[in-house]
């Protein structure tokens, strides 16, 4: 069974290459959210939990990736990958704080 993914990223472009990107290791993408405060939503309503959620850390809306991050940590034990274009040191710190696996830096 393939591994199913949850993208977290509010560029309609870069979401769509990590969908291509995801599909292309042969995992599912189960949900594209572009906005943090659809991702409770998007976890509730789907009846496939994520085995990985890879998150942007600046979205569009009032919610940041870290604290989607934060949320996902408290209320759901599902792997997290930060995605950013951002290598300064206050980003890093930030996701020092919260548990993930990894981060891609966009180039």
């Amino acid at each position: 069974m393939p591994k199913n993914i949850l993208i977290i990223e509010d560029e309609v472009f870069v979401s769509m290459i990590l969908r291509d990107i995801v599909h292309s290791f042969g995992y599912e993408v189960i949900d594209i959210v572009r906005h943090g405060e659809k991702v409770t939503e998007s976890l509730e309503k789907s009846n496939r939990k994520p085995d990985l959620i890879l998150i942007d850390l600046f979205l569009a809306g009032k919610s940041t990736g870290i604290g989607v991050a934060k949320m996902v940590n408290d209320k759901y034990d599902i792997p997290i990958i930060f995605i950013t274009a951002y290598s300064d040191d206050i980003t890093k710190a930030q996701m020092a704080e919260i548990k993930h696996e990894a981060c891609f830096y966009k180039p």
